[in-house]
């Protein structure tokens, strides 16, 4: 069976397009070039056959084709079997050849043809498109940076991008900062002479922290100026080769990525001068008193940095008691006060400001006999994680605590949580789910939203919880908190500090099964009315097999060493089958043979997910997808039995209508036709007509 769609209607004719060229690639690297046909009649879904010409107006050799295996060159057919050379469907009407590695021998003219199936020939069947191949040039050379700069010094990135210019390309610069196993964007320059950055150093380029600098010879630097411990990474240096195609399309043709070293930056503690003096001098007890501390001669001070003061006093004596807090502003001027000073400072009886740009003022309107002190401090942040509940099987239950110790912040404090995890100490970290200052819970993973939770159990501690642990959840695990403070309640959330705690690992061994998969098919080829059963086996070893279950999926694809393939149907653990609608004429059905067994209809690739009980537990444990093999099953067509029915069923209709005719004459030659006698003419009528 077979669908149809006529789309050339009356005046419309076929047009064949290929990617717009001439194309430009470098030895050694992937190609592309898309063909599509449109105003077409026939079929919805037509087929494309590639051929290359070595010189323009020379002879063709024949490439690959979408639906004749046999139409491909010799000389092609051991690439193609390797899958260097393949021919991927778009869409019913759109093909594109693909080259893996293309070679400096492939440059050429590429003819896309398209066999008709119009009822009438019009328009183009084909399109070419010429392949230029150069060599591979490009040299991308970093120099070495410094493995230690302190902070708030500058930090240049040098890199030598160059390639000879054997035809005309364009170049472009990245600089990368690689964090575990991602790589952020910071700045690329070119190819076409612009500057792009990326989204966490675009402000930073804008004020002038970062900036690029063009040298000669094919030299570019990075100047990173105030680098901050954030900046501390491995850098990399991306050089990149362009060509700018018809249409005004810019398409990467090779690329090198270069790593130019890690730096780390070291913490450096800011250095000031302070003065504390008396500007409003009280001559007697009970009048005004107002000191003045002046911070001077600011340096090594963090960019973004703020200065918040506190103010202390001391009784004079010989057993002098440690100094007493009376209040403080932090670095985004709020007020914080000791209790026994909380009243007065409530009733304006003492006061506490700041003059610009760096002069700390504190007021009293009645003066005792006191020593004060001025201490600059900065708001800190320690955090603390402790397991609860340690994890040392699948599916048990793990539990955390999280306990902030905060220094120099306000009343009005919020918390922010990031439950954050990574599975080694060099892979990229991955944030598990986050609680809000306004107590909002987040899941990055809503699939596991029900064996997850993080709580507030008290002012400063939090709680996490994950429940079923699997081996994909080992790993170390810990708590990131920002602290938000406010004046008041009215008032929005404010930064003021941020820390993370140490880590807290998950890690057990889980002595589960070990599985194998492989797939076999009883025929190679079928003919269309024949059934072809594909059997999925799953091996499993090293535990019992009676508490094994098993997700399968089958997959379907119309390509041999076609990497794109569609689901055509699976079951579940639980049993249930599911089928996916698809455009073909034959049905799939599946059936688990026994405990480690499925079958198939119609397809030629399975993807198995095995579950098992596991025996320490006694809960469900899923285990890694297995992938079997790839099956590869034709469809014969019969001349002598495709024809055989259509022949049979001919000579019984023509052999009905024989016999109706017959019957339908016989029914009317007895109905319509009557036995009536013969009557002779009188003979005296004859004889009066004589007479008379």
């Amino acid at each position: 069976r077979g669908f149809f769609l006529l789309r050339n209607g009356g005046g419309a004719a076929r047009v064949v397009t290929v990617s717009p060229g001439p194309l430009t690639r470098v030895e050694g690297q992937p190609v592309s070039i898309r063909c599509d046909v449109r105003d077409y009649g026939g079929p919805s879904e037509q087929d494309f056959e590639w051929e290359v010409s070595r010189e323009a107006g020379g002879a063709t050799v024949k490439m690959i084709s979408t639906f004749d295996s046999a139409f491909s060159d010799a000389s092609f057919s051991k690439r193609i079997a390797s899958g260097d050379i393949s021919v991927q469907r778009l869409e019913d009407n759109v093909a594109e050849l693909k080259i893996g590695e293309v070679k400096a021998r492939d440059a050429g003219v590429y003819i896309c043809r398209t066999p008709s199936t119009d009822s009438i020939i019009s328009g183009n069947y084909e399109a070419q498109v010429q392949l230029r191949v150069i060599p591979n040039t490009l040299k991308v050379y970093p120099e070495t940076l410094p493995s230690s700069v302190p902070e708030g010094s500058e930090l240049t990135l040098s890199c030598n991008v160059s390639r000879e210019l054997t035809y005309p390309t364009y170049l472009s610069v990245s600089w990368l900062m690689k964090k575990g196993a991602t790589s952020e964007e910071i700045l690329t320059f070119g190819p076409q002479g612009d500057v792009t950055t990326g989204s966490k150093y675009s402000s930073r380029y804008l004020d002038g922290g970062v900036r690029l600098v063009n040298g000669r010879n094919g030299v570019f630097s990075l100047v990173i100026s105030r680098v901050t411990v954030s900046d501390q990474g491995t850098y990399e240096c991306n050089g990149t080769e362009w060509t700018h195609e018809s249409g005004g399309k810019w398409t990467r043709i090779v690329a090198s990525v270069k790593e130019m070293g890690t730096v780390t930056v070291t913490p450096t503690k800011p250095n000031f001068t302070l003065t504390l003096e008396a500007s409003v001098k009280p001559q007697k007890t009970g009048e005004p008193i107002e000191l003045s501390c002046d911070v001077t001669n600011i340096s090594k001070l963090p960019p973004g940095g703020r200065l918040g003061v506190s103010w202390e006093h001391t009784n004079k004596g010989a057993n002098t008691p440690p100094p007493k807090l009376i209040g403080s502003l932090d670095g985004y001027g709020n007020l914080l006060s000791d209790s026994t000073y909380k009243n007065r400072l409530d009733s304006g009886a003492l006061g506490l400001s700041r003059v610009p740009p760096d002069t700390f003022k504190l007021r009293f309107l009645r003066t005792q006999v006191r020593k004060y002190n001025s201490i600059i401090v900065c708001p800190t942040l320690n955090i603390v994680a402790k397991p609860i509940r340690k994890a040392s099987v699948g599916g048990a239950t793990f539990e955390m605590n999280c306990t902030v110790y905060p220094q120099n912040l306000g009343d009005w404090i919020g918390y922010a949580v990031y439950i954050k995890s990574q599975e080694g100490l060099e892979s990229s970290v991955k944030t598990i789910m986050s609680l809000s200052p306004d107590n909002v819970v987040q899941h990055s993973n809503p699939n596991r939203r029900d064996s997850l939770v993080l709580s507030k159990t008290g002012a400063t501690e939090f709680q996490f919880r994950l429940a079923g642990v699997q081996l994909s959840d080992r790993g170390y695990y810990w708590c990131d908190v920002t602290a938000f403070t406010k004046q008041h309640p009215e008032q929005s959330w404010t930064t003021a500090a941020n820390s993370e705690s140490n880590k807290i690992e998950i890690d057990f061994q889980e002595n589960g099964p070990s599985f194998s998969i492989a797939i076999h098919s009883d025929a190679t080829s079928v003919y269309p009315w024949e059934t072809a059963k594909m059997e999925c086996s799953i091996s499993v070893s090293g535990s019992s097999t009676r508490t094994g279950a098993y997700e399968v999926r089958w997959f379907f694809t119309r390509f041999r060493g076609d990497q794109v393939m569609s689901e055509v149907a699976s079951v579940g653990r639980n049993g249930v089958m599911k089928k996916t609608s698809r455009n073909s004429s034959s049905d799939v059905s599946i059936e688990r043979k026994n405990s480690n067994t499925y079958h198939d209809s119609g397809e030629y690739q399975c993807m198995v997910t095995p579950w098992y009980n596991s025996a320490s537990s006694g809960l469900w444990t899923q285990a890694g997808e297995l992938t079997s093999g790839k099956v590869f099953l034709s469809v014969r067509i019969a001349v002598a039995e495709s024809l055989k029915l259509p022949l049979l069923y001919g000579a019984a209709a023509s052999l009905g209508v024989g016999i109706f005719s017959l019957l339908l004459g016989l029914i009317c030659a007895q109905c319509c036709c009557r036995n009536t006698a013969h009557t002779p003419r009188s003979r005296n009528k004859l004889l009066d007509l004589e007479m008379d």
